[in-house]
C-alpha cells in the first residue's frame, strides 16, 4: 500500500465535490494506503488520484463507488484500490 497519494472526490458525473470554501474534497493516503471520506450520503461517487507520492507516476483513472441505502459500500473494481507505477513524477 502506498502512503502520500492525494485522492479527490467527485460526483457520479465526474464533477468535483467541494467543501464550503469551494475547494475539492480530498484526502491523503495513510501508512496503510487508505483514505476515508466521511459524511457522505447514499449515492454513486467517483474518486481519482490528484497527485502521486514522490517517485510514482500519477494514476488519472476515475473509479466508482456506491454507498447503498443500507450503508453498504460497493466498489466498481478491485475493492477500490488505485495502483501506482514507479517512475518519473507526473509523467
Amino acid at each position: 500500500m502506498l502512503q502520500g497519494a492525494v485522492i479527490g472526490l467527485f460526483d457520479q458525473n465526474g464533477n468535483k465535490i467541494c467543501d464550503e470554501a469551494g475547494n475539492i474534497i480530498k484526502k491523503t493516503t495513510n501508512k496503510q494506503g487508505f483514505v476515508v471520506f466521511t459524511g457522505l450520503e447514499p449515492g454513486v461517487y467517483q474518486y481519482r488520484e490528484l497527485s502521486a507520492p514522490t517517485g510514482y507516476k500519477n494514476n488519472n483513472n476515475m473509479y466508482k463507488v456506491t454507498i447503498n441505502e443500507d450503508w453498504t459500500v460497493e466498489y466498481e473494481t478491485d475493492y477500490g484500490k488505485i495502483y501506482d507505477i514507479k517512475g518519473k513524477d507526473g509523467g
